[in-house]
């Protein structure tokens, strides 16, 4: 998923290089364990626990934030609003967006498209010049 060939690996790079940050809550973090380890297995989630948590002591570019709303943005799957949330909370610029990368859509969101980044649903400009970025 994050080889060098793989859509997500511009991601990867500028999260590793501390171009991005990435903002994750404790009920993202619970999903994506349930499905790293349903697909891989634990030792996959253990290993990418073990990257977020040397890229938050290199760069400070990991945030775990507690979204205190839910907005309920998403109404076609609110299982996905936790996403929204998360972003919303943190003020993001961006959101990624799995569905739109590996198959090459274009988001639309507010007026701004992009087949890999898509503008957060925020209520306000975050005014920070380094984009964040919440992965979906």
């Amino acid at each position: 998923m994050f080889g060098r060939r793989q859509p997500f690996y511009p991601i990867l790079r500028a999260l590793l290089d501390g171009r991005l940050t990435l903002v994750l809550s404790t009920e993202i973090l619970l999903e994506y364990e349930e499905v790293t380890v349903k697909l891989a297995s634990r030792q996959r989630w253990q290993d990418a626990m073990t990257l977020l948590e040397i890229l938050a002591q290199l760069h400070g570019n990991i945030r775990h934030i507690e979204p205190q709303y839910r907005f309920g943005i998403i109404t076609a799957d609110p299982d996905d609003n936790k996403f929204c949330d998360c972003a919303i909370a943190a003020e993001a610029d961006f959101v990624t967006r799995p569905s739109a990368v590996s198959q090459h859509q274009t988001a639309n969101c507010h007026g701004y498209s992009s087949p890999i980044l898509q503008r957060a649903a925020t209520p306000g400009q975050s005014g920070e010049s380094s984009p964040r970025c919440r992965s979906a």
